[in-house]
């Protein structure tokens, strides 16, 4: 049996529908529609910010792969990319896994982090159930001058 076959998904007639059943069922699934739809403003797409933001960190990772990686340690940048890449694709970072992506070690990462914590370009949110678990997000003033930024250096 196959997918276009009506026997496949049983006996039709236990699910009647009338005129008003079927104008509710098109309108409720037009709303499921719409809701799916990636807003280009957020959703990272071929040549938006979020994807130049971690073009830029992944480029910086890839050339620690030919110089040391202290040469060129600017692990605040690295937050703020990576931070911006999140929150545009939707994602959630917590505090190890921000740290992790700064290429450097934690003790400096977490400097870092409280350093733009304070700044007011990063917010720092507890996990609703795990207390040992913080969420980290980039700032709205800082979203809007990373992607000013990134805007610029993509003109």
């Amino acid at each position: 049996m196959s997918f276009d076959d009506p026997r496949a998904y049983g006996d039709r007639s236990l699910f009647p529908l009338d005129s008003a059943d079927r104008e509710t069922l098109t309108r409720l699934l037009s709303l499921v529609v719409e809701a799916d739809r990636p807003d280009p403003a957020v959703t990272p797409g071929r040549g938006s910010r979020a994807e130049l933001a971690k073009s830029l960190y992944d480029q910086r990772r890839r050339r620690e792969g030919f110089l040391p990686a202290d040469l060129f340690g600017e692990p605040a940048w690295d937050i703020l990319l990576v931070l911006y890449w999140a929150r545009h694709s939707q994602h959630r970072m917590s505090v190890s896994a921000v740290c992790a992506s700064a290429a450097a070690p934690s003790t400096t990462a977490l400097r870092y982090i409280e350093h733009l914590c304070r700044c007011g370009l990063i917010v720092r949110r507890p996990h609703p159930t795990d207390r040992r678990v913080s969420w980290l997000s980039i700032s709205d003033d800082a979203d809007q001058k990373v992607g000013d930024y990134l805007d610029r250096i993509s003109s």
